[in-house]
């Protein structure tokens, strides 16, 4: 095959920023509630994140990164009242300590929730469309949006080949979560597909619940239309609110697709939602790979991540199950993916690897990236040098060693020398990546 017709699934990972730590800010987020004020290790955060993507790139996948949005958020505490530089700015919340936190998250990490991503084999001007996730449903993601979308219009800022929307209005009844309920189901990553979302709420009702149902069906409606999509190509279902209630935040908690493989728990779905599926991809030989309650609780699912594997293909064209070290202390979930391999099915491998920063704030593999269906073209059109090599790698690992924090508290995000220092890194990482000044205080 031509080389500019070559087609990857690019895995987009969010690199953990210098502020990692456990505020709880997350309700519905049981791992997030669970350690709220214990102390992180942004450093380890960072380092085990940036091994994950390097062990992928070794085994032949095309691997890119998002650098962590600037922290503090000034334009949130300009929003707030707060004047003067950076410092001025900390010190007037620094009695509000959850406004200091909301200022300082680092969940942007999770680069599953930056945005909605069709591939051009979808879409009618056979371009690539993104649409920046509006995360309306908490304060402190939701104040990401600005800078998710500068990053992405920098790196995806050829139009030829991109097309960058506005965020949905940032509001309850249009919630958007990105990517993280949707998938795409496809022969294979260069030919049209069926893209499925998922919502758990319809925008304007008012469900009665424990925890929030943050993606209104009115949003994925709206990504359908703006990114052009086949409506006989896109399939609309409602994720199954036992899910919700049990600690499933997004539907990528209980369900992954890759290709022609959905691999869910029973429970991840509204009972005609299979059915619905299997209608839509009737010229696409889907293979449904539906896992029990009886063989894995939906409980021990959300608890071990299981389904917030990275299902990938690999350049042999078999599939690999990257999972959570979680998943394998799990005896559930454990004999679960020991039976997924040995099954004729197209995942033939399985991987674990330390995450345990990022899952003690409730994000597993699948919430780390964002996967970017492209072509040879395409690829080289993207800005910067986000594509990884092994020395840009080597150069990340060294700042992050440099500059991040071993050990930090909720209580430490006020500290001058902290702030200072992840600036710094920031400064740097724009440097390493040639993406010039995409930070406020750059400018």
């Amino acid at each position: 095959m031509n080389d500019s017709l070559r087609t990857y699934e690019v895995n987009f990972d969010g690199l953990v920023g210098p502020t990692h730590n456990y505020s709880g800010l997350s309700v519905g987020n049981l791992a997030s509630m669970a350690h709220a004020g214990k102390a992180a290790n942004p450093q380890a955060a960072a380092l085990q994140g940036l091994a994950k993507m390097r062990w992928l790139m070794n085994k032949g996948i095309v691997q890119a990164v998002f650098l962590p949005p600037m922290r503090p958020d000034i334009s949130f505490l300009r929003n707030l009242g707060c004047s003067g530089d950076i410092m001025a700015m900390v010190k007037q919340v620094v009695q509000q300590p959850l406004l200091l936190a909301n200022s300082m998250s680092a969940s942007a990490m999770w680069a599953a929730n930056a945005a909605t991503v069709s591939p051009s084999a979808d879409t009618a001007d056979a371009r690539v469309h993104i649409t920046p996730a509006n995360l309306a449903n908490t304060l402190h993601r939701s104040i990401e949006c600005r800078q998710t979308t500068r990053q992405l219009r920098t790196i995806f800022s050829n139009e030829d080949y991109f097309h960058i929307h506005n965020p949905l209005p940032s509001h309850h009844f249009m919630g958007d979560e990105g990517a993280a309920n949707h998938s795409r189901l496809c022969a294979s990553h260069h030919a049209q597909g069926i893209e499925l979302f998922v919502y758990n709420r319809q925008g304007f009702s008012h469900k009665s619940s424990i925890y929030p149902h943050r993606q209104a069906r009115e949003a994925c409606v709206a990504i359908v239309n703006s990114h052009q999509l086949d409506p006989k190509k896109t399939v609309l279902v409602e994720q199954n609110s036992i899910a919700v209630e049990k600690g499933a935040f997004h539907n990528d908690v209980v369900c992954v697709a890759n290709e022609n493989v959905l691999l869910l728990h029973e429970k991840a779905f509204s009972e005609t939602a299979i059915h619905q599926i299997q209608s839509s991809c009737n010229n696409i030989d889907i293979q449904c790979l539906i896992i029990n309650e009886a063989e894995l609780p939906l409980a021990q699912a959300i608890q071990s991540y299981l389904f917030n594997s990275q299902l990938i293909t690999l350049p042999n064209n078999e599939m690999l199950l990257l999972l959570p070290q979680e998943a394998k202390i799990n005896s559930y979930a454990y004999h679960c993916v020991q039976r997924l391999i040995a099954d004729d099915n197209p995942i033939k491998y399985a991987h674990f690897v330390d995450l345990n920063e990022s899952m003690k704030n409730g994000g597993g593999p699948a919430c780390l990236r964002l996967r970017v269906v492209l072509n040879s073209v395409q690829i080289k059109a993207l800005c910067g040098s986000v594509v990884l090599t092994d020395n840009t790698i080597d150069q990340l690992e060294s700042l992050v060693k440099r500059y991040y924090r071993t050990c930090l508290l909720p209580s430490d995000l006020a500290d001058p020398e902290f702030i200072q220092d992840s600036l710094t890194v920031l400064d740097k990482f724009t440097q390493c990546l040639s993406l010039g000044n995409l930070y406020d205080f750059q400018h």
